[in-house]
């Protein structure tokens, strides 16, 4: 399992039910800026969300089980605070991980 998050093309990041990172591999290194070891332990709004956007991903929290698996348009920041317009996918079986992909520049 390792491998195939360290080979993985898209950013992964993985979060617990209180929303604390859990894993991050190079590919959300190289999207977001933070190390995993920086980023594991703190709070996937802190680091990932924009300011704008941590009232309605921690409301969105409480009323976990997460959304379906399926793409949706997620406006991530990284960690110099530039916007990264990122597509990401929930699946089924892992819903508290998301695969990432920045969708502009």
């Amino acid at each position: 399992m390792k491998a195939i998050l360290a080979a993985a093309l898209d950013a992964i990041v993985a979060m617990d039910h209180r929303g604390l990172v859990t894993a991050l591999n190079p590919a959300a290194e190289k999207l977001f800026g933070y190390t995993a070891a920086e980023a594991v332990g703190r709070t996937v709004a802190e680091l990932f969300i924009p300011e704008a956007q941590r009232k309605a991903h921690r409301l969105g929290l409480e009323r976990l089980p997460p959304p379906p698996a399926s793409g949706r348009w997620w406006a991530g920041a990284s960690r110099s605070g530039r916007g990264a317009p990122t597509a990401a996918n929930f699946p089924p079986r892992s819903p508290y991980c998301a695969s990432m992909r920045r969708t502009a520049e």
